[in-house]
């Protein structure tokens, strides 16, 4: 469903895949036409750091901002300063630069507290792929590894 709006989409790899609902396009158009750019790629070389001051200076209108890909996609310091500037209207971000095992490092990241005290941010903790489905099959690979495990615990 794409709620009667244009979905613009690029990809740097994939050609031919648009439909009647999906307008394949470049991404300066994208940067010239968006109202709100979401990612969903995965982290390279090339993709760490995709949204910095050039791209949201590229920008040709404010924007809002979804990440659901990698943290690192996201310069948190370079969308902290598009927020202040209004150049980046709001941002939902599934997934932090800071991530790791624990919360521990935000606390000390300056950067990070300062983003999280915008009214225009929200932050979710990395669950834009959750949906019934995937918590169905997650449990059912845990419990095939928990009965595996018992399995061979009793052979030995």
């Amino acid at each position: 469903m794409s709620f009667d709006c244009r979905i613009l989409v690029y990809d740097k790899y994939k050609k031919n895949y648009g439909s009647q609902t999906i307008i394949e396009t470049s991404l300066e158009k994208i940067q010239e036409e968006a109202d709100v750019i979401s990612f969903h790629i995965p982290l390279t070389n090339e993709t760490h750091y995709y949204l910095n001051k050039n791209f949201i200076n590229n920008c040709k209108k404010p924007f809002y901002l979804i990440n659901t890909s990698r943290g690192s996609i996201v310069n948190t310091k370079d969308l902290l300063n598009g927020l202040i500037e209004k150049k980046v209207i709001g941002a939902a971000l599934d997934v932090i630069e800071y991530e790791d095992s624990s919360f521990e490092k935000l606390n000390k990241d300056q950067v990070f507290k300062k983003l999280i005290k915008l009214p225009n941010v929200i932050i979710t903790p990395h669950i834009a792929g959750w949906t019934k489905e995937s918590k169905i099959l997650l449990a059912e690979v845990l419990a095939d590894k928990i009965i595996e495990y018992f399995k061979n615990a009793s052979r030995k």
